[in-house]
């Protein structure tokens, strides 16, 4: 993992979430309008593949409820792949806002965008992260308190959570070549000009079946319902998957 220059390590002890005023945005795909998960699909098959998306969302789900209790400034969304599924049945229970045309820098951007014009800080957030937790995202909102901006790196050099209190650029998103090694450094090089930043706990997404033994070896100690459904699953893809 790339290392982030940061300004401060995040203090986890710091309860302060009162007054809070955070948007949400969880970055989806629907099932059946858009290919799911495809290089997981290269080693599990594309079935499979969508089955462990479904598990993995569902889990992000509930650790989302569960920090929107702790914290009822936080307001989650469900940003939409595809503009003509936001009123797609499986996406009634957020509001939704769509993600829009172009990379994913692009949309990114207009996703930020959007959610600054309404609430005082922005939250980008990916849905394929089996072992999110509430604390994950409450984490998130208390580093506002001191920073200006606070992400999360991932364990394959890209990031799974940005947040931020501060208007930025499209540039900033649009400027970074998304899934590479470097991709952390580049975006973290990139916000520097923007304020300070405050680095998260690291987690691991789910993108590739090489990566299924070390998600099972990272499961929480105390996982919440979906996520021990979830590592059943990752179990029988374990079992399955050649190596």
């Amino acid at each position: 993992m790339n290392p982030v220059a940061a300004d401060k390590i995040l203090d986890m002890s710091k309860p302060r979430l009162a007054n809070a005023d955070v948007g949400l945005a969880l970055f989806v795909k629907t099932p059946g309008l858009s290919p799911i998960k495809t290089r997981l699909a290269a080693g599990v098959g594309t079935a499979a593949a969508l089955r462990l998306y479904r598990a993995s969302l569902r889990a992000v789900e509930a650790a989302l409820r569960a920090a929107r209790r702790a914290c009822p400034g936080l307001q989650p969304y469900y940003a939409v792949a595809e503009s003509g599924a936001l009123a797609h049945p499986r996406w009634r229970g957020l509001p939704r806002i769509a993600q829009g045309e172009g990379d994913l820098g692009a949309r990114l951007a207009r996703v930020h965008g959007q959610l600054r014009r309404r609430h005082r800080c922005s939250m980008l957030l990916g849905a394929d992260l089996p072992w999110l937790q509430a604390e994950h995202l409450l984490a998130a909102t208390r580093a506002l308190d001191d920073s200006d901006m606070a992400i999360g790196p991932g364990d394959d050099g890209g990031y799974y959570l940005f947040a931020s209190r501060s208007a930025l650029p499209d540039e900033v998103f649009t400027g970074v070549s998304y899934s590479e090694p470097s991709t952390l450094a580049q975006f973290s090089r990139l916000l520097a000009a923007h304020g300070s930043l405050c680095q998260l706990a690291a987690l691991t997404d789910l993108d590739r079946a090489e990566e299924i033994d070390g998600l099972i070896s990272a499961a929480p100690l105390y996982p919440n319902r979906p996520q021990r459904r979830l590592l059943r699953l990752l179990r029988q893809h374990r079992r399955a998957t050649p190596t």
